[in-house]
């Protein structure tokens, strides 16, 4: 990851993020206010460690807003997002949906890990289809001591991708009404 640029979105604590920084990203980490004193704590508390590699920034970024100079200046190679889908709010994918198109180039790979928890959320890869290429990288089930009633689910990683002309004429894609 070394030299790559990397957004979390959505980061919550941003263990994410700071782990791409450990690995060499320059990483930003974004949420929505609320959570930034938490995100900036761990990254200040991150970059202290003598494994730090990379760089971390931490913004807030309301999903459908017009992006910062900054995020707009400096196209990411990486985008990555853990259970945005499954916030239970269905108004807020299209937001979501028209945030990565913003951030995303040809050149950006998104990796979303997801688990299903309601029917409404497959409307969201439903719609990201008419943009992006899908394909799921890894499913798995949790170890058994991790399941509850409500959780017992497998998580997905998804691998996104921007189309491009040549990407639907070779029709890449993977339904994703095949994995959620």
């Amino acid at each position: 990851m070394k030299g790559m640029r990397v957004i979390e979105l959505g980061s919550g604590t941003g263990l994410v993020g700071i782990l791409c920084a450990k690995l060499g990203a320059s990483v930003v980490l974004t949420d929505k206010c609320f959570a930034l004193p938490l995100m900036q704590a761990n990254a200040m508390e991150n970059a202290a460690d003598s494994m730090a590699r990379g760089d971390i920034t931490v913004q807030e970024l309301l999903w459908g807003q017009k992006l910062s100079k900054s995020l707009l200046r400096d196209r990411m190679n990486l985008i990555v997002a853990s259970d945005v889908v499954g916030c239970g709010d269905e108004a807020l994918f299209p937001p979501l949906l028209k945030t990565l198109r913003q951030l995303c180039s040809p050149e950006t790979t998104i990796l979303m890990a997801y688990k299903p928890r309601a029917r409404f959320e497959r409307m969201f890869f439903d719609s990201v289809l008419e943009s992006f290429c899908v394909s799921r990288v890894w499913n798995r089930l949790l170890p058994s001591d991790c399941y509850t009633e409500t959780f017992s689910a497998p998580v997905d990683v998804f691998e996104i991708r921007l189309r491009t002309e040549k990407s639907s004429r070779e029709g890449q894609p993977l339904p994703c009404s095949a994995a959620v």
